[in-house]
């Protein structure tokens, strides 16, 4: 559930008297209550065209009023504000305006001359009451939402329940209106950062959140399996559908910079349709316009377009090329094969995804067998891994890399012969010598010993029981601690020294590892202080 205790409530005030208002206006102290927004109408049709406007969470009015009494106006607002709290004003002790208050489950009724005690009592069991049913109404909805995405998007939709689900979320999802799919893809760039923080989904379900409910028209989000956020949008009153896309590449270019610098997006927008029944065949050409974000890379937003273009033709013979060249040892020449490769189906965007995994997994099968001829049995080992990568793999960018790093393994292996402890010492000393790096990363350490991050990253946990980032944060504040105990050095010194290019992180890394800020450390530790 996201941000439900933050949420500052608005109030309309409604009664024919001037000062009755100006009382309540001013003398109850709103903000305190948790109320940010207060506005004021003299009678029941004003607050009325009012509350459509503004959308008050609870109105405080008089029962008795000119042009349209309290119970009037709760009965009408009741069909667009279904959840807005009422607390009702008299002076008349009347029994069936009392009645009425009790059929439209008034939240109060209050009787005139005005309490200011009184009122702010029942003010705050309102607000209390708003509070706990909107808390259980986002709970429910977490659960409706994946639900209704999932019915809106199967081949058949079963439309009565849509409508229901629809109306529970209080979505203005019109059933003939026009609508339009996107699909976001994630991928984060190492499976320990999917260890390391499960939660980051759900924070970019709320940057998405927060990057669109001001600028487009009503929409439905949810996660979908391990990798995927779908995206339901009423485009209606969209002027134009390259509005939408501004607004996923702004998205793109916020979680860029924000917490999430490791993970890469693509984004697939699918046709506008109009009804809901006929979302899916948004939500399917979506899935094409995602498919060719194959060959376009991460970080882009792309529409469907129909292209009937003929598919890549791939040469079986071209594998024996490329396996002579390593067996040869002429990386150059293998990785420029490679490349060309790439570049030459990048050509044909029509060609199936699956088909050029299909053609990559031969040629890791080829290096395979080099692999096992030169009696390589952890770049055996390494192949498993990559093949796995193949199928996961969202771009063909990440194919060409996952295979020239294998290849380049090989090659390299054949030369220096490196044992697995020898590769754990050399990550060892890699981090050691270079942890005052801001750029250190797994994938600077892979590049410097010829290897595959994946399974640099594999290997590493399985020799010494840690991640290769966790190994790098515990030299790091080790170091820390050692500049710490000397006064002359200042606290942004030391973050920089030990890599931190933000000395906001760097505070935020060694309270979580040592348990208190760096500015407590020192004060404990060091030395001139200790000779005080």
């Amino acid at each position: 559930m996201r941000g439900v205790e933050l949420v500052l409530l608005r109030l309309l005030i409604v009664d024919d008297e001037k000062m009755t208002r100006d009382i309540l206006v001013n003398y109850i102290p709103w903000s305190s209550l948790g109320i940010d927004s207060v506005e004021e109408a003299e009678d029941g049709l004003c607050a009325f065209n009012m509350a459509l406007q503004s959308k008050p969470d609870i109105v405080l009015s008089d029962v008795r009023m000119p042009r349209m009494n309290g119970i009037e106006l709760a009965t009408q607002l009741r069909e667009h504000l279904p959840n807005c709290k009422f607390v009702f004003l008299s002076g008349y002790s009347d029994k069936e305006y009392l009645k009425s208050a009790i059929r439209l489950k008034a939240v109060s009724y209050v009787e005139k001359p005005i309490n200011l005690d009184e009122i702010k009592e029942v003010m705050q069991a309102t607000i209390h009451e708003y509070r706990e049913e909107q808390r259980e109404r986002e709970e429910n909805q977490a659960l409706v939402r994946p639900k209704l995405c999932h019915e809106l998007i199967v081949s058949r939709v079963n439309l009565p329940s849509v409508k229901e689900k629809v109306a529970l979320l209080g979505l203005d999802f019109p059933e003939d209106s026009q609508y339009i799919t996107a699909i976001l893809r994630l991928n984060p760039e190492y499976q320990e950062m999917n260890e390391e923080h499960p939660e980051y989904k759900e924070k970019i379900l709320e940057l998405l959140d927060e990057s669109l409910k001001k600028s487009i028209p009503p929409y439905i989000s949810s996660i979908k399996g391990e990798e995927y956020i779908i995206l339901l949008c009423r485009c209606d009153q969209l002027e134009d559908l390259s509005q939408l896309k501004d607004l996923l590449d702004d998205f793109v270019s916020q979680l860029k910079a924000a917490y999430f610098s490791q993970i890469k997006v693509m984004i697939g927008i699918g046709q506008r349709v109009t009804g809901l029944e006929n979302i899916n065949q948004s939500y399917r050409s979506a899935v094409v316009a995602l498919q060719k974000q194959f060959y376009k890379g991460y970080g882009s937003v792309l529409f469907y377009t129909e292209d009937s273009g003929a598919p890549y033709e791939f040469d079986e013979n071209a594998l024996l090329e490329v396996g002579e060249n390593v067996k040869a040892g002429k990386k150059n020449e293998s990785i420029l094969f490679i490349k060309r490769l790439s570049n030459d189906i990048r050509k044909y965007e029509n060609t199936p995804p699956d088909l050029v995994k299909n053609y990559f997994f031969k040629i890791i099968l080829v290096l395979s067998r080099i692999a096992e001829d030169r009696n390589i049995p952890f770049l055996n080992d390494e192949c498993k891994f990559i093949l796995d990568g193949v199928s996961r793999a969202c771009t063909l960018e990440d194919l060409e890399k996952s295979v020239i790093e294998l290849l380049s393994s090989i090659i390299t292996y054949m030369e220096t012969r490196l044992e697995n402890g020898d590769i754990v010492s050399k990550i060892t000393a890699y981090i050691n010598e270079h942890y005052s790096n801001e750029d250190l990363s797994i994938n600077t350490i892979a590049e410097a010993l010829y290897l595959t991050p994946t399974y640099l990253c594999v290997l590493y946990k399985k020799e010494t029981g840690k991640t290769i980032n966790q190994y790098i944060t515990e030299v790091r504040v080790n170091k820390a601690k050692e500049y710490l105990k000397e006064a002359d050095i200042k606290l942004y010194d030391v973050a920089k020294r030990v890599g931190y290019g933000d000395g906001k992180y760097f505070t935020k890394v060694f309270e979580k590892a040592v348990g208190m800020r760096p500015k407590q450390y020192r004060e404990i530790h060091c030395y001139d202080n200790k000779n005080i």
